[in-house]
């Protein structure tokens, strides 16, 4: 009898452990981007709302893109992108993959993709739909101060080179996010 209870216990325990994994694995494969292959399919980027569905599907964190809207009509020009639970996650999952440090590090990679291969965005916004909703406007300039050079594909020192500065500098990315905090919406 103690040792079926022993056996019971173990594989729950194994069980809540290869569960938690997975959640950690899902959150974290599609967290680095890949900016020489977008930059490959960059094609002439104009003021198409499909162009920039398109470049946001590649990112991390698509899975959950529930709207996109691209202002190009007016000044200043922006993409806005709303993220929300997806069908196939649970609540669970969704609050773990977009807990503040992996938001913080998803909505800088994809605001550096965004404004780097769409000349004519001037900033991104970011809603994430979790519990406590949270949002954040990255703007090109905000971009060009922290990298040191223009974010176009077409700039000397252009995308293909912000994962080699600065990226990985965690440090770096923090401090970003001191001087442009995410709001939490109530």
């Amino acid at each position: 009898m103690r040792y079926s209870a022993f056996l019971c216990c173990f594989f729950v325990f194994i069980t809540l452990l290869v569960g938690c994994q997975a959640i950690n694995d899902a959150s974290q494969k599609n967290d680095s981007i890949e900016a020489e292959k977008l930059k490959a399919n960059h094609y002439s980027y104009n003021e198409d709302q499909r162009d920039a569905i398109s470049v946001i599907n590649e990112l991390p964190g698509h899975e959950n893109v529930h709207n996109v809207t691209l202002q190009t009509k007016k000044s200043p020009s922006y993409i806005s992108v709303d993220y929300t639970q997806a069908s196939t996650e649970t609540s669970r999952q969704f609050e773990h993959n977009w807990s503040a440090d992996f938001t913080k590090k998803r909505v800088f990679n994809n605001a550096t993709i965004l404004l780097g291969l769409i000349d004519h965005a001037d900033s991104v916004h970011f809603n994430v739909h979790t519990v406590v909703p949270q949002s954040i406007t990255i703007t090109r300039a905000e971009l060009e101060a922290f990298y040191r050079h223009p974010l176009t594909p077409n700039a000397s020192k252009g995308i293909q080179n912000v994962n080699v500065e600065n990226n990985d500098n965690e440090y770096k990315i923090n401090e970003f996010f001191r001087r442009h905090p995410i709001t939490e919406l109530d």
